[in-house]
């Protein structure tokens, strides 16, 4: 009696369905393979531009600092005034403390608005001090000192530019308030370790 079923078609069956989960199986793993890559390389970019910290003065030793108190947009903090290595430079809306003969330590620019830190962020093509494309600077939503806020970084050797540094933009007091800070030298985040606003009470 002949068979109704092609002779080999159960071997040829068994042997696609495990070519099929072989293939699965390899797919599976080479997703897995490039989702660990990409988060090792997140892991290193982040590392290129550190976090800020709460670090201290040198030996937490601040005797010798000075205060800067702006009244207008209730802030405040502390910086060095030794004028053989540093300068203090302000205006109507910017006060920035910077190494002698650079960089750049600390930078306060407060620009009065309605809008959003996201809103006047999205607004501009060029970050207002530097002038590069906001399209080469990394942004995430964090807050600071309790207030939502965005951290933002430039790309790292964005145009052969170095890293530099890192700025949280926030609203406060019917301001937006551009805080910069390099990270280059540690200073910077010693005197972002001293911000704070004036109506709230002093630790």
């Amino acid at each position: 009696m002949e068979s109704n079923n092609p002779v080999g078609t159960q071997p040829t069956s068994k042997k696609t369905s495990w070519i099929l989960i072989i293939l699965i199986i390899l797919l599976a793993s080479t997703t897995g393979i490039f989702a660990y890559k990409y988060y090792q390389a997140k892991q290193q970019l982040d590392q290129l531009i550190p976090e800020p910290t709460a670090s201290q003065a040198p030996n937490g030793d601040l005797t010798d600092w000075k205060t800067y108190t702006n009244n207008d947009a209730r802030f405040s903090f502390k910086y060095p005034v030794n004028p053989t290595n540093y300068v203090f430079k302000q205006t109507d809306n910017l006060v920035a403390i910077s190494a002698i003969p650079e960089p750049t330590l600390f930078r306060v620019l407060t620009i009065p608005t309605n809008n959003s830190p996201q809103e006047w962020w999205n607004g501009l093509e060029k970050e207002s001090w530097t002038q590069i494309p906001t399209k080469d600077f990394d942004v995430k939503t964090t807050t600071f000192k309790e207030k939502p806020a965005l951290l933002i970084k430039l790309k790292p050797n964005t145009n052969n530019r170095p890293v530099y540094g890192s700025f949280f933009v926030f609203k406060a007091n019917n301001n937006i308030m551009q805080l910069f800070f390099t990270t280059d030298q540690p200073e910077g985040n010693q005197i972002l370790s001293t911000f704070q606003f004036t109506d709230q009470p002093t630790e």
